[in-house]
């Protein structure tokens, strides 16, 4: 009982410190849509944000997304009238899951910086989830928060 209660223990304190590595696109993209995707780089801070980028197949067409997501808009969020309170709020807290690891896989600073600069299509499910996808550099962005 002991030994049990030491590797719950361990498994709570590896998931509350993010060192389980997230692999999320199963939720963002429809059902086979996700083996096209091969993940370039994950972080996770618990209760905040994950954040997975992954390379896509060489496609202008984004992948099909899950249910329950909007569809995919090319306009940037600072110029839409009905911006989502979801997608700003995933973008913000994602910039606490933008590590060295991820600035690297994006080429970007922050979050921020990266839907200016590239100027992809974003789409959210109003669950905290929002799905990025740029067609220039091939990269599907998954950040829930």
């Amino acid at each position: 009982m002991e030994a049990h209660l030491k590797l719950l223990s361990l498994i709570a304190l590896a998931v509350l410190s993010g060192c389980v590595e997230e692999d999320i696109a199963y939720r963002f993209v429809a059902k086979g849509n996700a083996k096209p995707l091969s993940l370039l780089a994950s972080e996770a801070q618990s209760f905040v944000c994950v954040v997975a980028i992954y390379r896509a197949s060489p496609s202008i067409k984004p992948p099909e997304l899950a249910n329950g997501f909007e569809p995919w808009s090319v306009t940037q969020l600072s110029d839409r009238v009905n911006e989502t309170a979801v997608e700003l709020r995933a973008l913000n807290n994602a910039g606490e899951c933008w590590d060295a690891e991820i600035r690297k896989a994006s080429g970007s600073p922050d979050p921020w910086h990266y839907t200016k600069a590239a100027q992809p299509m974003i789409s959210s499910d109003h669950s905290g989830n929002v799905a990025v996808f740029d067609p220039q550099r091939g990269i599907f962005i998954a950040i829930s928060g």
